[in-house]
């Protein structure tokens, strides 16, 4: 009969010995697998692991699959190994990237100044932000926020565009030719967002690229 001692025992050792490592061969693969989705280099990506298996020499260089990646970052990667059971291992990713918080406290309405944006660089789960999605001087803040809360998401708008009726400049650019036209916004739009327009030959969609400003690339009409 197992003693009341042994069983204490052996729930030490259980509690104290260490989860099994991840190796390193398969945890390039993962970040390598990911980046090329992410179109980032494979440097940029960090994983956080969930409850690992007791590894198998097969899943070193067995073929893995990436499920869909959540806002969170947290995915499922299958080992498909030739000859044995598939491993399904969660697996958490994200990238450091550049992230705009708000330097001090801010109130809704205000419109950003250099002053009020603070850059960080911490990991952020999930995918990356494109790029001209990130906040800029001028946008407006939509919502009270907290020094150092981030300025992305709803709490934050790219500036007004034009005024649907407004007078509107289109840019048609093409193969490096670039054509202005002047045109009347049928369409309220910000910064960013597509516009409908009316110009002297018809009626266009183009993108803000600045208030007032729009533009249609290649054959886009």
């Amino acid at each position: 009969m197992t003693s009341f001692a042994s069983l204490a025992l052996l729930a030490q050792l259980a509690a104290t010995s260490p989860a099994p490592a991840v190796p390193a061969v398969l945890a390039t693969r993962v970040q390598a697998a990911v980046a090329e989705q992410w179109q980032v280099p494979p440097t940029a990506v960090q994983l956080a692991w969930g409850a690992l298996p007791a590894w198998r020499a097969s899943d070193l260089e067995a073929p893995l699959r990436l499920g869909a990646i959540g806002r969170d970052g947290w995915l499922v990667v299958t080992l498909e190994p030739t000859g044995a059971p598939p491993h399904a291992v969660r697996v958490r990713a994200g990238a450091a990237a550049p992230l705009p918080v708000a330097a001090r406290a801010l109130a809704a309405g205000v419109t950003l100044t250099a002053a009020d944006i603070r850059w960080e660089s911490p990991v952020q789960w999930g995918e990356p932000e494109a790029a001209s999605s990130l906040v800029d001087v001028g946008w407006e803040v939509r919502r009270p926020l907290r020094a150092g809360e981030a300025l992305r998401g709803v709490a934050v708008a790219a500036p007004a565009g034009v005024a649907s009726g407004a007078p509107l400049r289109i840019v048609w650019a093409r193969n490096g030719v670039e054509i202005e036209m002047d045109a009347v916004a049928l369409t309220a739009a910000r910064v960013g967002e597509k516009v409908q327009a009316r110009t002297t030959t018809g009626r266009v969609m183009a993108r803000m690229t600045a208030p007032g400003i729009a533009r249609i690339e290649g054959g886009e009409r």
